[in-house]
């Protein structure tokens, strides 16, 4: 006999099958990564930082 079970909300949890105990399992709360929300921050702040140094270069190089 094969079954399975799933659950999302997080906490151990009991199966039965007809009220006999047939095991247990526990659902863990995980947190998604930020990671590439940060690196997609520090691409953009970098870009924005190198464009400033090339337009502020290029009035130096006008004037």
């Amino acid at each position: 006999m094969t079954f399975s079970v799933s659950h999302s909300e997080p906490g151990d949890y009991a199966v039965y099958v007809d009220g006999v105990p047939a095991g247990s399992f526990m659902v863990e709360l995980t947190r998604e990564s930020d990671v590439i929300l940060i690196i997609s921050a520090c691409l953009v702040g970098l870009a924005f930082i190198l464009g400033m140094v090339m337009l502020w270069r290029r009035k130096k190089r006008t004037v």
